[in-house]
């Protein structure tokens, strides 16, 4: 199942050639997305089974980066641009992530680190400024269903943030059945209003993904 569902999402990328993103009065289309992606693979097929951590604004460099991570057998760690310092700095030390992706206005507004974890902070374009690019098609078979695909951390109300993993083969049962129970239709338009901090986000991207939709 896990397999056969990153065929389709991948396939639903390469074949579309319609919007994939609207933002604000912006416009990008599944074409770009495919340019920015195979950036983000390439460097992301680097490693593997690492934690790397999203605390930006929603962007086509923020999807396309969710997107590469899954496929190239690493863990997505999905954190709001809004989150306190404490509460950053216990997730940070807890996750110890390969990389810290933002963009350049989340940066800015991000309290500061001190140590290793400072030197893991990378911005999107910096990141694909030097990076060649892989086709996903390139990719060696390494996803295991039980593995782990993303950690969501809770709100901490009760005391430390508590760090919920999710394995490709748990989030994909989630996904497929909604595409199964709900009649989306195909080339339709999602509204992706959640914090993608908010597990709400998976059954939003990756349905409107494998469906072509924007």
């Amino acid at each position: 199942m896990v397999q056969e569902f990153y065929k389709k999402l991948v396939k639903s990328i390469y074949e579309n050639e319609g919007t994939f993103l609207k933002c604000g009065s912006d416009n990008y289309s599944y074409k770009q997305l495919r340019k920015v992606l195979e950036g983000f693979l390439w460097q992301f097929s680097q490693i593997e089974r690492q934690p790397i951590v999203i605390i930006a604004e929603k962007s086509l460099e923020m999807y396309a980066a969710i997107i590469a991570i899954i496929l190239t057998n690493n863990i997505w760690v999905p954190l709001s641009p809004q989150i306190g310092a404490k509460r950053l700095s216990s997730i940070l030390n807890r996750v110890n992530p390969k990389y810290i992706i933002s963009d350049e206005i989340t940066y800015s507004k991000l309290p500061s680190l001190e140590g290793t974890l400072a030197n893991n902070i990378v911005i999107f374009n910096h990141l694909l400024e030097n990076a060649k690019r892989l086709k996903p098609n390139t990719l060696k078979d390494v996803v295991v269903s039980e593995e782990t695909a993303m950690i969501y951390f809770t709100s901490g109300s009760t005391g430390e943030p508590k760090g919920v993993l999710i394995s490709h083969q748990s989030y994909i049962v989630n996904v497929t059945d909604m595409l199964r129970i709900i009649d989306y239709g195909k080339n339709k338009v999602f509204a992706d209003i959640h914090d993608t901090s908010f597990v709400i986000s998976i059954p939003v991207i990756f349905p409107c993904i494998v469906l072509g939709g924007t």
